[in-house]
């Protein structure tokens, strides 16, 4: 089936995830195993929009097939087409996005989870973005050590517990907004899964309940072999954005949707056929911030 996907998505943090949502339950419905999703000229998306249909597309596990026919402009530049540009094709990364210091914008990056290589890989993209935002924003001091924190944060818990074979970062500025979003998603266990990997959660428990339990108690894996503590670095990076920088924090992971806002908090669960086999941890982060201090959020 051939799906029109130049959807219009508002600026709303929300708003893209919805999108990508209803497109995934049209595909559902079809009967085709393989599904094209059309990007006409012009079409512009958001981070959680693009990470949501990437996160999809690349579910080992899913039972229909994506294929991306892109026209648009824009989403060619960012490797959307490709399905964003694989670091292990790349010398030196940050050499690489050196030619988008003056854009608002990052290619989407795929790195591998798996091999020797994994981390160094994992580690000299975070470097490499983190960099690369501090020289095209005008961002204070303590923002972009905030932003940093965040960035490393997540990808360090994907590195030890998604079980992935490989994830992705998407980065965009809106400047006149006053806010950058940065989405990171994997297609390893989930959020949930990890957890019950760890025996520290029921399998009876529904992947909203297991994310509800690790968000209120804070639960981790940190006595786990070959693990660290993933509860407290999700409690510390969302206490840090929400509170700290007055953004907004999502977690998508299995059937279960996380929001936290400064006006809001909640999980939601969603249809089994709608969910991921993965993980997408967004990021809205305002530019601006009064009296914000990162260590007021670190984890000790």
């Amino acid at each position: 089936m051939i799906i029109d996907a130049s959807v219009h998505v508002g600026s709303e943090f929300l708003s893209g995830l919805r999108e990508a949502l209803l497109i995934f339950e049209r595909i559902e419905r079809s009967s085709d195993t393989d599904n094209v999703l059309t990007f006409e000229e012009g079409a512009f998306a958001t981070p959680l929009f693009l990470s949501a249909l990437l996160a999809r597309k690349f579910d080992p596990l899913a039972s229909r097939r994506i294929e991306l026919d892109v026209r648009s402009s824009y989403l060619c530049t960012i490797c959307f087409d490709k399905g964003g540009i694989s670091t292990e094709e790349l010398g030196d990364i940050e050499e690489y996005l050196g030619s988008y210091r003056d854009k608002s914008y990052i290619p989407i990056m795929r790195f591998p989870l798996l091999g020797e290589r994994s981390r160094a890989h994992v580690t000299s993209v975070g470097s490499a973005v983190v960099n690369l935002l501090r020289s095209r924003l005008d961002l204070s001091g303590r923002i972009f050590t905030g932003v940093n924190y965040l960035i490393s944060e997540i990808l360090d818990n994907v590195i030890e517990h998604s079980f992935s074979h490989g994830g992705g970062i998407i980065c965009q500025d809106y400047a006149r907004k006053g806010y950058m979003d940065i989405c990171i998603f994997d297609n390893g266990v989930t959020i949930p899964g990890s957890y019950r990997r760890a025996k520290l959660l029921d399998d009876r428990s529904t992947d909203a309940q297991a994310l509800q339990t690790t968000i209120n108690r804070r639960l981790s894996t940190k006595n786990t072999a070959g693990s660290v503590n993933r509860g407290f670095g999700i409690s510390s990076s969302r206490q840090m954005l929400v509170h700290g920088l007055q953004g907004e924090f999502l977690i998508f992971s299995g059937s279960a949707l996380y929001v936290s806002t400064p006006r809001e908090e909640k999980v939601f669960p969603l249809p089994n056929h709608l969910g991921l086999h993965g993980t997408i941890v967004g990021l809205r982060i305002p530019r601006f911030v009064d009296d914000f201090n990162p260590s007021d959020y670190y984890e000790l």
